[in-house]
Parts: structure tokens; sequence; C-alpha cells
């Protein structure tokens, strides 16, 4: 069997399942906003008035009444906003993490990167003397024929 016929059979099984993922999600989202179109015609919100100056403006809100147009427009847009609500509400708290972890980097590690400078320059001396030491106490290197 040759070995370069096995990955575009292996590309073509992940292509189909990933197909047939993505239409089962298709599947899912339109049965959700069918369900959420459904529940918003079983909305009953009592009357609302608006009064200003004396003027009544606008009449009760009624959802039952509402064209089919008017009710899809609903449904997106409430969708939208679960969408977007579900992509940002991650990346602001991954960022604020970043930010927290930057904060103490630089409020934490920069002292600490002080404080050890400054050990091995008081301990340099000391270094320099326990250096000379090992280099004269080392093996000679065999000299290879």
């Amino acid at each position: 069997m040759d070995a370069a016929a096995v990955p575009p059979v292996i590309a073509v099984v992940h292509r189909s399942r990933w197909r047939a993922v993505l239409l089962v999600l298709l599947a899912l989202m339109l049965l959700i906003a069918l369900a959420a179109a459904w529940a918003i015609t079983s909305i009953h919100i009592p009357p609302v008035h608006v009064v200003i100056n004396g003027v009544e403006h606008g009449g009760s809100l009624d959802l039952a009444a509402m064209p089919p147009a008017h009710k899809v427009g609903l449904v997106l847009g409430l969708v939208f906003a679960v969408v977007a609500a579900l992509l940002v509400v991650p990346v602001v708290l991954l960022v604020v993490v970043a930010v927290a972890l930057l904060a103490m980097l630089i409020g934490m590690g920069l002292p600490m990167l002080a404080v050890l400078a400054l050990g091995v320059a008081i301990a340099s001396p000391l270094i320099l003397v326990v250096l000379v030491i090992a280099w004269l106490l080392r093996r000679p290197a065999r000299i290879r024929a």
C-alpha cells in the first residue's frame, strides 16, 4: 500500500465529519430560533402607557400582535446579543488576567531582579575565588591522538 494515498482518505473523512457537525449545529440553531419565536408569541406583557404632558404616546406593547417579520427581527437581535456576549466576555476576562499578570511581573519581578543583581555584585569577589579554585583543581583534558 502506498503511503502517499493514505492522507487524502483521512482528509476526506475529517472533511465529511466537520460537514456533518456543522449541519447538526445549523439544525440546532434553527430549532432554537423557532423555539424563541414561539416563546415570544406566548409572552404576555401587561400594557404600558406612556403619558407626556397629558398626551398618551403609543399603545400597549403586545408581542402576540406583532407581525412575523418583527418577531424574526426581535429573535435575531436577541441571538446576536447572546453571541456577542459569549464572544466578548471571555476575551475581556483574558485581557484582564494578562494585564494583572503583567502588573505583578513588573511590580514584583523587577525589584527581585534588582536584589539578585545586587547580590551578584556583592558576592563577585567570592565567585571569582571559587572559579579560580575550580579551574586549578579540574583534571587536565586528555590529549586525543
